[in-house]
């Protein structure tokens, strides 16, 4: 069984996405995870649900993440930390984006 929770996020797009954690949480580090195991780590400065839908709806723009978005039209929502201020969200986002970048380039 999944530790993932699915919601279909956007009708219009078809877009499935599965999430570890409450959706309702605010001030969060999150990362989305693609079926090819690419990643994007953000945050939400308030509710999760809005901050990933809006992924959803915003997904003309040509980022890697509005690609994997279009092209796989599914992703997990993982919440790595929970915040008490934006300062500390913006530093573990910080964190865990040199933690990712580091495993790619030892694990080449």
């Amino acid at each position: 069984m999944s530790k993932y929770k699915i919601r279909q996020l956007n009708k219009k797009e078809n877009i499935i996405v599965g999430f570890n954690a409450d959706i309702g949480i605010e001030k969060c580090v999150y990362k989305l995870t693609f079926p090819d195991n690419s990643i994007y780590i953000g945050i939400a400065t308030e509710n999760l649900w809005d901050r990933i839908q809006n992924h959803t709806t915003h997904i003309r723009q040509s980022t890697r993440k509005d690609e994997a978005i279009r092209k796989f039209r599914t992703f997990n929502v993982d919440v790595l930390h929970i915040c008490q201020s934006e300062e500390q969200l913006k530093t573990l986002e910080r964190i865990e984006l040199i933690n990712h970048a580091q495993a790619i380039f030892t694990s080449v």
